[in-house]
Order: structure tokens, then sequence, then C-alpha cells
């Protein structure tokens, strides 16, 4: 009697082993599951301050496999190379499910079938993509009314600034909050020569912020090379040739007298950044595109204090409003779980502040208790950190970030209502299809980097290469090119077919 309940026994122990290791069995091939798909994710960045990001893309995916059924994996291309990167990684046979580029390489490669249209998907899994993206200046990234990119939500507005260091300006007894437009900026200037003439006052970086201070809107050109433009801020929907302009030729004068009497840098090749010269102490600033806690972040990223006097009103144009896109390649294998994780970066506040900060307790730490305000840790600064670049503004919604010590806790309110309350071009949403006159751009493109630089920044002298430069461009096309895009922009302005 004994013997069979001590075997009764004995096989209800076994059959409780068996149905344990079958249980953990099914867990084990769940768990295996949940992690059974990679994304895989190509980004710019430059090398400096981005060490761990391994160490970051860990720490994101042990996030992820609290929820969800995939995995990422990033690809890191140097910002240098982005443009040639692009087309060649999408034409290769590397797998690729989530990229970011440009607007000028969207358009190429939707034209060769090689990006997915989003619209299906965005309605099936983008939910709260389209909640976020729900203001005209977010309603971008089309091709032939299809979209095939998503804009990211960030600053969008900017005016232009003068950025200069604080206590160079303080020492030199300059008066910059008298400082509103170039003619009081050049009166600080002068009056710095006379204080301390070893300093430079203004670094070569011409080509940020000259499109707001000419209040132009480049409508699809090279920001480098603005060809054909709309002028008061883009609401003037009538195309003209911007070297023909009254005010550029005011502009590139300006910097003539400027440079003769040593305001502006003399060398213009240098490929060092403006800001680091500022750090020197030997230069007093630069123009720069200027958003609210712009001169906060600056101070952060420098390591001396740095304020900005504004030379401009507030603007969005279609360069800034069709700048930057997420997209899916149309290779991508895993294009439903590829907009999953756009979703995420969208309205998953965790996902954005590891992206664009790091590990907490390594990259950063939380300064405050209600966990809104971050900073970095003990021993750690923005020199030797090896996460960060501060690229909050390409991981899908910045807005969802814990703002960074030194910035306004209402940060993030004053950026929204910089955006919602700024002046709009009329060709806020329009996208130039270059086709029709691609040779003319090329060459016009040739002519312009002989001499337009040269011009901006005051090593040219207008008398002379001005005309040189219009003559040029007559001869390399440019009628044409500004033909060319008033007419698509009229059938923008339509309705038609521009967009």
């Amino acid at each position: 009697m004994r013997s069979r309940k001590k075997m009764r026994l004995w096989l209800f122990l076994f059959a409780i082993l068996l149905l344990a290791a079958a249980i953990s069995q099914v867990f084990t091939r769940h768990a295996a599951s949940k992690r059974s798909h990679t994304i895989h994710i190509v980004l710019q960045r430059s090398a400096e301050n981005s060490q761990d990001f391994k160490l970051v893309e860990n720490e994101l995916n042990r996030y992820l496999a609290q929820n969800e059924d995939f995995q990422v994996q990033f690809k890191i291309v140097d910002e240098k190379t982005r443009e040639t990167d692009y087309m060649r990684l999408l034409k290769s046979a590397e797998p690729i499910d989530l990229i970011f580029g440009d607007m000028a390489s969207l358009k190429k490669a939707a034209n060769a079938g090689l990006l997915e249209p989003l619209d299906s998907l965005l309605q099936t899994y983008g939910s709260g993509i389209k909640a976020v993206l729900n203001k005209e200046y977010l309603d971008t990234g089309y091709v032939d009314k299809i979209r095939y990119g998503l804009p990211t939500v960030r600053d969008y507005s900017s005016s232009s600034c003068f950025e200069y260091n604080i206590d160079l300006a303080e020492k030199c007894g300059l008066e910059m909050d008298t400082v509103t437009d170039l003619d009081s900026l050049e009166t600080q200037l002068f009056r710095l020569k006379e204080a301390d003439p070893s300093i430079i006052p203004v670094a070569n970086n011409h080509y940020y912020g000259l499109d707001a201070l000419l209040k132009i809107d480049p409508v699809g050109d090279d920001f480098r090379y603005p060809l054909a433009v709309l002028q008061d801020y883009g609401r003037s929907p009538k195309v003209v040739t911007l070297s023909e302009t009254p005010e550029f030729a005011d502009f590139i004068n300006r910097m003539y007298r400027w440079h003769q009497n040593g305001l502006l840098m003399p060398d213009s090749g240098t490929t060092i950044s403006a800001i680091n010269y500022i750090k020197s102490g030997k230069v007093l600033g630069c123009f720069s595109h200027y958003h609210p806690g712009f001169d906060i972040e600056e101070t952060r990223g420098s390591g001396i204090k740095i304020g900005c006097v504004l030379l401009s009103e507030n603007y969005i144009n279609s360069f800034s409003a069709n700048r930057l896109f997420w997209e899916i390649p149309s290779k991508s294998e895993s294009k439903e779980i590829a907009m999953r994780f756009l979703e995420l970066m969208y309205t998953d506040e965790n996902v954005v502040r590891i992206l664009s900060y790091g590990c907490e307790g390594v990259h950063y730490e939380y300064k405050n208790s209600d966990k809104t305000v971050i900073g970095y840790p003990s021993g750690i600064n923005v020199d030797n950190s090896r996460y960060s670049q501060f690229f909050g503004w390409m991981y899908g919604n910045e807005m969802l970030m814990p703002v960074w010590d030194g910035l306004p806790d209402n940060l993030w309110a004053q950026i929204t209502d910089y955006n919602d309350h700024s002046i709009q071009s009329a060709a806020i949403n329009f996208c130039f299809d270059p086709t029709p006159v691609e040779k003319e751009i090329n060459s016009c493109e040739i002519i312009m980097q002989k001499y337009y630089f040269g011009l901006i920044t005051g090593e040219l002298n207008p008398e002379k290469y001005l005309p040189i430069l219009q003559q040029g461009l007559k001869e390399a096309g440019i009628d044409s090119i500004t033909a060319e895009k008033q007419k698509q922009l009229n059938q923008y302005l339509e309705g038609g077919t521009g967009a």
C-alpha cells in the first residue's frame, strides 16, 4: 500500500517536472520570439562625443524588450559623407529599415523606387505620429502628393542673429543690447576694433543665417548657393534672381567694407567651426540662426557664455520645413516594425530620452525630483562625455525630452509658440523639382562656387565681381531656372502639382 502511494507521489512529482519544463520551454520560445526581429537604422553623426553609441543602443534595446517584439541596430554614417552614403546604402544589399535624409535625397530615392510610400503604414501603425504632425509646417515629405518622409518635431522657425562672447563684449565695453540691425551691429564692431585691435570681430559663418538676414526663401536651392529665391521672408510669390536684387548688393557691399576695415576674419578657407574661434577668445562672434534657448545651447556646447542679438523676424521657409526626414527603404523586410519604432520615437519619452541623452548615471543625471531637468553627472562635461552631441531634434519628437540644465523650464512651449506664431513663407510646403533645369543648376552652381562666397565674406570687391557673377549666371542659364521655379510655384499656389 505504501509503495503504491510512494509510486503515485513520484509519478505526480515527475508530471510536475515535465509540466514545468514544458512551461519553461514556452516562456523561452516566447522570450526568444519577442527579440526575433531586428530593425536596422542608418544615422548620420560625427565621430566626436559618440564613442558610447553601442552602450546607448544596448540601453534602448533593454527598454524595448519590456513591451516590444523587436530590437534595433544602428549603423553610424559620418555626417561629412552623408550625401554620398545615402544613395549607396539604399542601393546596396545591406539590410536597412529606417534612414534619415534630406529632401533632395528623398526625391531622388523616391523617383528611383528606393523608398516606401508611408500613407498606408501611417494609417495602420502611426496614429500617434499623425497626432503630432498636425500642423501645416509639418505636413511635408511628399513627392507627387505621396508621402515618403516624416519630419521631426523640433524648432522650425528661426531668425538671423549675431552670437557673441559675452565676457569679451563686456571686457571691451560693447553695448550689445543696443543692436537691432546690421547698422547698429556695425557700430559695436568698430568700437571693438578701437578697444582691442587684436580681436577679430566676426568669424566667417556666413552660410548660416544669411537667408534670414536677406529675408529670403531659397525654394529648393542648395542653401550654400541660393540662385532663384522669394523675398520678404518668402511672402512674395515672385521668384527673383538673388544676385540681381538691391538687397544682395547692399549686403555684399557692407561685407566688403567690413573686410577692408578688419571687421571680418580674413581666412574664409578655414574648416574650423566659427564657435571654436569664439571659444578661443580671439573672435567676438558670428552670424547664426536663432531659436528660443539657442544662446544657452551654444553656452553649453562651447563652455563660454554666449549671447545673441536678433537681426530679423522669425519665420519658416521651405528649406527649414522640407529639410530632413525619416524614411523607410522599399527593400526593408520589416516595414511594419520600422513604422512601429517610428511611432515610439514620436510618442515615447523614454525612447527619445535614451537616444538623445544616453544612459542615466553615465551620460546624464536628473537635476530635480520631477525628472524634468537633466544635466551632466559629476565629473562629466562636454569635453570628456562619450555621448554628448545633443541631436534630440533628429529623434522624432524632441518636445518629449527633459530640458537640459540651464535651459528654460518651458523651453518646448517657447519653441512651439515660436513655430506657431512665425511668419510663414508662401512656399512653405513647396518642393521644387529641379529635373527640367538640372544642367542649368549645375552650371550656375559652378559659377557661384567661384564668386559667391568671396562676395558674401567681403573678400571680393562687388564693384568688380558682382557684374562678373551676374553675367556668368546669365550665360549658365539662371533665367531658365527662375522661370521654371516660378512655373512650378504657380502650380503649387493654385493647388496643382507643384508639391
